[in-house]
């Protein structure tokens, strides 16, 4: 059951648009947890207690289900295709704004209103549906799941060993750079895509 669990892995990994949906999926992911990862430094570094701590925490999973939702409601399926990169850039840019070490409402108000580029995993889903060959859809959606809960777990782990060395709000900054720069360099596969598995 390993062996071919391993199998499988490895074949979908080694699918060139199979590979980017789920490197799109996990890396920028991987980063964005980051804040929520450092909700308690940052609420120190502000003066606040355990209340912001809460909001920081919050912010982005709010925004999240308010921008899959809209996602979800506003746009039909190719428009969720076509929105998919701007949404995930909206995801991290905001973030770059706590290099200015900002204050504890505009804080949570950048994290939740960053949030809502979340929607942008809707389209993923579709690509993941649609890159995944027929006989090995359940296993490649397991795939998918069990990387994204692994990279977030990561993610949380490597913004706590970047925080020893920077300031809290730093490292977020850094997770919205690098969250940008991912999105551009595992998206370009997807960019003018119109359905089907033909990448341009």
């Amino acid at each position: 059951m390993v062996a071919s669990s391993l199998s499988g892995t490895f074949r979908a990994l080694r699918a060139p648009g199979l590979r980017a949906v789920l490197l799109l999926s996990w890396v920028p992911a991987a980063l964005f947890v980051w804040p929520e990862a450092l909700a308690a430094p940052l609420a120190s570094s502000m003066g606040g207690g355990p209340m912001l701590v809460a909001l920081l925490l919050t912010a982005g999973p709010v925004g999240t289900v308010v921008g899959e939702v809209a996602a979800g409601a506003l746009l039909d399926a190719e428009g969720r295709r076509r929105w998919m990169l701007p949404l995930a850039f909206v995801a991290f840019l905001p973030m770059t704004l706590f290099v200015l070490e900002p204050g504890p409402a505009v804080a949570v108000a950048v994290l939740a209103l960053g949030a809502l580029g979340w929607g942008y995993t809707l389209a993923l889903d579709a690509l993941l549906l649609a890159e995944a060959p027929e006989e090995t859809r359940g296993r490649v959606f397991s795939l998918g799941s069990a990387g994204l809960m692994i990279s977030q777990g990561a993610g949380f782990a490597l913004a706590g060993a970047m925080a020893e060395f920077l300031p809290a709000h730093l490292v977020v900054a850094l997770a919205g750079v690098g969250g940008a720069v991912s999105v551009a360099v595992f998206g370009r596969r997807f960019v003018g895509r119109r359905g089907g598995r033909t990448a341009i």
